[in-house]
């Protein structure tokens, strides 16, 4: 209803320009309902928006992978079907290596479930690196049985991986494939045969299963939600682009390699072994074969401080190697287009959790100025891709928990989403951490340097994104006149320059003055809506309309400038597409004033006023239930009106001279 825009307390806002020409222009803001959130954007504002866009075009990429992936994973359901091995038994012997580190609660049932796999040519080499005086007194026990040779280390050079290189050195010579698992695991016993059957074909070098994080998934909330983000993580993440043929990771543990190629590329002694081999793994021309059927029971994090422990320290290695190993994967030979691609997204998604805050804080930010921010197209594309990712999660945490059986652990599925919101300044952290972390100091300048020019070439870019990505005639000038205040004020008046959208926020928060309107109620005829859409353009008003009586109080009343209204008259302006008035000056007249009829208005539609002086430059954007005062003579136009459907709506009064 029209009588939105000027019922109750209207407030008069005066636009005071950066540089003046006497007092040739005027704008005031008229707020309904109290409502004082039709500030313009900073720049940083504006930043924190188009990266928000990007990184929710991200999540929607995000979620397009894991429907295709919950489709095939679905479609291809995989089954526990044991194979025997083709393989001479005599031949194939495996080792168990087990890197163990204060585990006084889990070694004894670690040790109890892998002495009674049914496979009968294999050993444990236990690698303890314990210093609570516990663990290493129960291994010691366990080192007079015939399958179990234990090594104690003095200090934890090289955490897990340098724990795993020591394990090497004590392998039996028979040994054919190694298979590795953390303490906190408990693998069924035919485990071991169902993974050696999986190298019956000659071209598979390592397996990877599946980390079923479940032996006490009830016991908290955070174990709940664990429970259902490493399902989402193995039955459809890994299953999914398995089945598709993408980029496969190994996870740490519960996974078989072979033997003679594990000694020849050894683990780095990085916090990420796992995922350095991985990316080794693949530059030697090797692939990793996924297979969630082999899994082994473990536990899963029932604190938030292991938890976030946990995650951080995956965070920081995960992007570390990344960072390093990019270059090498991307111009690797042995890896297709589509696994490069998919190694992008593994690679990348704990960086880009650190979108995420940015992502977070413009959804705040536009929650608390929800008319100023929710009309800009950059956030209302940003809020459908949004809304099309967010079913992404839920419907693949279902699969994966359907696929496993676990139709009674639906309800846990909150819990993981939670959780994942609880962690993301902890990944997010981490992974810069890991991304800036063992650089040069030169090569960081540079990095930093580079960074400054790409974040000033965008910022500059994007500033007239709020009257349309398409360039506007005003756009040369205005990047030239920014350019041209940098070199005579330096480069720090950059962050101060005094752009068009600072005006209306700066002018109302240091000039809002009350007015109390005449008429309050009542004040809009029901009938003027037909009537505005079915005058013709530049259509006259009867001057007594109550409309028209309302502006008239209004600017009689006005506190900045004395206006006769007694000589006053009225049109309508109803512009459609391609319709724009050029240069003029309002000759004859000592006022033209414009009051401005659509309540939303997109810049991208165009329309805007633009004035011209001997001392100032500039532009009015559209804004709903505004006027603007124009004191001849003064040069100004409105561009074209770029949208087909909406037309711009104003009333223009005239005061003759």
């Amino acid at each position: 209803m029209w009588e939105d825009f000027l019922l109750c307390c209207t407030f008069f806002v005066q636009l005071n320009f950066p540089k003046t020409d006497g007092d040739h222009v005027y704008s005031w803001i008229f707020y309904y309902f109290g409502a004082k959130e039709r500030s313009q954007p900073l720049i940083l504002v504006e930043f924190i928006f188009f990266v928000s866009f990007l990184e929710s075009f991200i999540l929607f990429l995000y979620a397009i992978r894991w429907y295709i992936f919950s489709f095939f994973s679905l479609k291809s359901k995989s089954e526990c079907r044991f194979e025997s091995p083709k393989n001479n038994p005599v031949s194939s012997f495996v080792s168990v290596l087990l890197p163990v580190y204060n585990e006084q609660f889990v070694v004894d049932r670690l040790l109890k479930a892998c002495t009674s796999f049914n496979f009968s040519h294999y050993e444990i080499v236990v690698v303890d690196d314990s210093n609570d005086g516990v663990t290493n007194k129960k291994l010691d026990v366990w080192n007079d049985h015939p399958k179990v040779k234990v090594v104690h280390r003095s200090s934890r050079k090289g955490w897990k991986g340098g724990a795993l290189n020591v394990g090497l050195n004590y392998l039996d010579s028979r040994s054919t494939h190694v298979l590795v698992f953390d303490a906190d695991f408990v693998p069924p016993e035919d485990l071991v045969s169902r993974f050696v059957s999986k190298f019956n074909d000659e071209n598979v070098s390592v397996v990877q299963g599946y980390q079923k994080h479940d032996l006490n998934a009830d016991e908290n909330w955070i174990t709940k939600g664990v429970r259902v983000w490493t399902s989402l993580y193995n039955m459809v993440e890994l299953n999914g682009g398995q089945k598709l043929g993408l980029f496969s990771p190994l996870t740490g543990c519960v996974f078989m390699i072979r033997t003679d190629l594990l000694k020849k590329l050894k683990f780095e002694e990085v916090t990420d072994e796992d995922w350095n081999l991985t990316m080794r793994l693949y530059e030697n021309g090797y692939k990793i074969l996924y297979d969630p059927t082999l899994f082994a029971s473990g536990e899963c994090p029932s604190t938030l401080r292991r938890f976030f422990k946990q995650q951080a320290r995956w965070a920081e290695g995960h992007t570390r190697t990344f960072r390093n190993h990019f270059f090498k994967i991307w111009r690797c030979n042995f890896l297709n287009l589509k696994e490069k691609v998919d190694f992008v997204f593994i690679g990348s998604s704990f960086l880009n959790v650190t979108l995420v805050t940015l992502l977070a804080l413009a959804g705040l930010i536009t929650a608390v100025f929800p008319s100023v921010y929710m009309p800009l197209p950059i956030v209302q594309i940003s809020l459908v891709f949004l809304l099309a990712s967010i079913p992404a999660g839920i419907s693949s945490s279902i699969v994966a928990l359907h696929l496993e059986g676990a139709e009674k652990d639906y309800r846990k599925i909150g819990y993981a989403w939670l959780l994942n919101l609880v962690a993301t300044p902890v990944i997010a952290f981490a992974a810069l951490k890991g991304l800036f972390s063992s650089i040069k100091k030169s090569s960081l300048i540079l990095c930093l340097s580079l960074g400054l020019i790409i974040f000033l070439s965008v910022a500059v870019r994007i500033l007239p994104y709020n009257w349309g990505y398409q360039l506007s005639e005003f756009d040369p000038y205005f990047h030239y006149d920014v350019a041209e205040h940098i070199v005579e004020n330096g480069f720090s008046s950059y962050f101060d320059y005094y752009t068009y959208k600072q005006l209306h926020y700066d002018a109302f928060k240091s000039k809002a003055i009350k007015l109390e309107p005449v008429t309050k109620n009542n004040f809009w005829e029901p009938g003027l809506i037909r009537d505005f859409k079915n005058c013709p353009d530049s259509s006259f008003l009867n001057s007594n309309h109550p409309i028209l009586e309302k502006l008239k109080n209004i600017l009689s009343e006005n506190p900045y400038i004395k206006i006769d209204c007694s000589k006053i008259f009225y049109q309508i302006h109803s512009m459609r597409n391609n319709a724009g008035i050029n240069w003029h000056t309002d000759e004859g007249y000592e006022y033209g004033i414009t009051y401005y009829i659509n309540r939303r208005w997109n810049h991208q539609f165009g329309g805007e006023f633009l004035f011209s002086g001997e001392s100032c430059n500039g532009f009015i954007p559209v804004v709903g239930n505004s006027l603007v005062i124009v004191k001849s003579p003064f040069h100004h136009k409105v561009t074209p009106v770029l949208n087909s459907i909406v037309p711009r709506k104003t009333i223009q009064m005239f005061i003759p001279e």
